[in-house]
């Protein structure tokens, strides 16, 4: 009896250690993200190398991860998706046979129990009911296992595909898979599954005279499916560029989206126009690009134009349109002068400028845009300004009023005040409130032949008198809310104007760095 026991209880602890905590192998990923792993790549030549040659194993895949990070999306598609399904079901089903085997063994050892025979009866059919439920979702997991994804297709119209954030392993593009001594590959993929991975990165490295040759296979989980396969070549000196090259070609295949094409319209068309499109350079933008979609970086340049520039999430269509009117680029100097003498000195775009007259004025380089700029003065006070870029020109003269005060303290004033206008305006409808109730009851009462007349006299006159002390309070308290915003919209930089004189004064030439503040 005591034999029988405890093999009954080993099965139970089996069975709901593969239950509840089969997790461990069998875990099922919560998270939405997609997550994106790295062995150590092989060396294919049979020989002895050195740490440095060692160390690229390591380096090159924690590379072509670094590569392919910063907010990719991968599409799941059906086959994916199907996988992930056959995959959960699988565990499933693992999990409901231990069930059955344990429920099996338990009506088995009702048999040497020594119950009654109804008990016996009881117990049995207690048993073979859970037996029946075991086994009828066992039945329903195969049939779903055949067809698991009918259901959750619809008839008319098919779903949009699924998407998830990519995301690597630990977070780290330095933290590798590593492989256990002795593992074979049935194992590696059940750790891989368990460490919750979508996908691994493998590769194979040779190394003649310098330079390495790799090839990259991107497997998605579970099914080590191989969905790609890239080579190149680069130098061992230069891994990092290897890696680049290497994690572009396989970024589409990372994302799983559709290649999409961008057709450009660039002006002025005579003048010469480069494309940098992430990190490569096209001398001449061309008509029409096929590129991968996904967030692309696109700068264009000119001699003589001002860059135009600017990052886009290309995704949810096939193609796309580039219009792009490059400005030129206007040089030339102005001046900015203040319209009261204050001690201190000019910055303009974040850099300090050189003034003369005593501080007052300070020349600047322009080239088209905007100027933003402040006077700090000696005590710390600072007078913000901006030149719009409307009348920007070159030679011109503006002028900033020189209002140096704690403008902090200000705003901290009035507000002060408004809050005090607003109490003021509070308390004064109180009264108003109780003497024009009580005025409109008397006068009714009066009306009806049961008041008093000077009673409700002496309450309309009391009712006027506190209505005007509240419109009173009401207008003190909007001129000092009018006062509070103004003192708010101070900290803004304010726009400087043509001064009436247009007066330059005598300067030396402008200088490289002073030239270069316009530029920045």
């Amino acid at each position: 009896m005591t034999q029988r026991f405890s093999i009954s209880q080993c099965v139970m602890v089996i069975s709901l250690f593969f239950l509840f905590g089969g997790g461990c192998l069998f875990p099922q990923t919560t998270d939405d993200s997609w997550v994106l792993a790295a062995l150590p790549f092989l060396f294919q030549q049979h020989r002895e190398y050195s740490p440095a040659e060692r160390a690229i194993a390591t380096e090159l895949p924690a590379l072509i991860l670094e590569q392919l990070t910063g907010g990719l999306e991968r599409t799941l598609l059906a086959a994916e998706i199907h996988d992930r399904t056959v995959y959960d079901l699988q565990q499933k089903r693992k999990a409901l046979f231990l069930q059955l085997s344990q429920k099996v063994q338990e009506r088995d050892t009702l048999v040497l129990g020594g119950y009654s025979e109804r008990e016996f009866r009881r117990r049995r059919a207690s048993v073979d009911k859970q037996i029946a439920a075991l086994q009828k979702q066992i039945e329903d997991n195969l049939a779903a296992s055949v067809f698991p994804m009918e259901e959750s297709v619809p008839k008319k119209k098919s779903p949009p595909p699924e998407t998830a954030s990519v995301r690597l392993y630990k977070d780290d593009s330095t933290a590798l898979f590593l492989p256990n001594d002795g593992e074979d590959e049935r194992q590696l993929r059940m750790r891989i599954r368990t460490a919750q991975i979508d996908a691994v990165l493998t590769g194979t490295v040779s190394l003649f005279a310098g330079y390495v040759s790799c090839t990259v296979q991107l497997s998605v989980y579970p099914g080590a499916r191989t969905v790609a396969t890239v080579s190149d070549v680069g130098s061992v000196q230069q891994l990092t560029q290897l890696a680049e090259h290497l994690a572009r070609q396989i970024q589409p295949a990372v994302t799983n989206s559709m290649p999409v094409t961008l057709s450009f319209s660039v002006e002025p068309t005579a003048t010469a126009v480069s494309l940098l499109l992430d990190d490569i350079v096209y001398t001449n933008v061309p008509e029409s690009l096929v590129i991968s979609a996904g967030v692309h970086s696109l700068l264009f340049s000119a001699d003589g134009h001002r860059s135009a520039g600017i990052s886009y999430a290309f995704t949810g269509h096939r193609a796309f349109s580039v219009s792009v009117s490059l400005v030129p680029a206007t040089a030339g100097t102005a001046s900015v002068r203040l319209t009261e003498p204050l001690a201190g000195s000019f910055y303009i775009n974040g850099r300090e400028t050189p003034s003369d007259d005593g501080g007052q004025t300070a020349r600047i380089a322009i080239n088209g845009q905007p100027v933003l700029g402040q006077f700090i003065t000696d005590d710390g006070q600072a007078i913000s300004f901006f030149v719009p870029q409307t009348i920007i020109a070159d030679g011109q003269t503006f002028s900033v009023s020189a209002r140096a005060y704690d403008r902090n303290a200000v705003i901290e004033k009035r507000r002060r005040h408004m809050y005090t206008a607003y109490s003021i305006l509070i308390v004064s409808l109180v009264p108003t409130f109780y003497t024009y109730g009580t005025y409109t009851a008397e006068a009714f009462a009066y009306t009806n032949g049961a008041g008093n007349y000077e009673r409700a006299r002496n309450w309309q006159i009391a009712s006027s008198v506190s209505a005007s002390v509240s419109i009173g309070a009401a207008a003190f308290f909007v001129f000092e809310l009018v006062r509070y915003l103004i003192a708010a919209n101070a900290v803004l930089p304010t726009a400087a104007k043509r001064a009436a004189d247009n007066y330059v004064p005598v300067q030396p030439a402008v200088t490289d760095e002073t030239a270069a503040v316009a530029d920045d």
